[in-house]
């Protein structure tokens, strides 16, 4: 499923509803500034996360409300919480095609990962 990066990501849930997400540069500095208050290191939560969910279920509700808050203003961190409960699968496999979508493409360049030179 290809899209343009920060496209949102629409999530049915079970009542009905739809749950947009977008992992934009706001989203995660959003994440990091509730994780950060919680006393977590966001970088470990969100590594975690990637990798599989193996963050904190803080980490989890805090990234997934700070993509969904620019499509939901209303929606609070609590809330998310109540809709993991309902609706877990579907949010995570939501937030994982949002952060799929975010990743930048890798340039052509060498095995480093650098990009190629300019080209003259």
């Amino acid at each position: 499923m290809s899209s343009a990066p920060f496209e949102k990501v629409a999530v049915p849930l079970a009542d009905g509803a739809t749950l947009y997400l977008r992992a934009d540069v706001n989203a995660l500095c959003e994440f990091e500034s509730v994780v950060s208050r919680a006393g977590l290191d966001p970088l470990r939560e969100l590594t975690g996360i990637e990798q599989g969910f193996h963050g904190t279920f803080s980490g989890l509700r805090a990234l997934i409300w700070a993509c969904a808050v620019v499509h939901h203003p209303s929606l609070t961190v609590q809330a998310v919480g109540d809709l993991l409960d309902q609706n877990g699968q579907a949010l995570r496999d939501g937030l994982a095609e949002a952060l799929k979508r975010s990743a930048p493409e890798k340039a052509e360049g060498d095995a480093s990962g650098n990009p190629p030179p300019p080209s003259a």
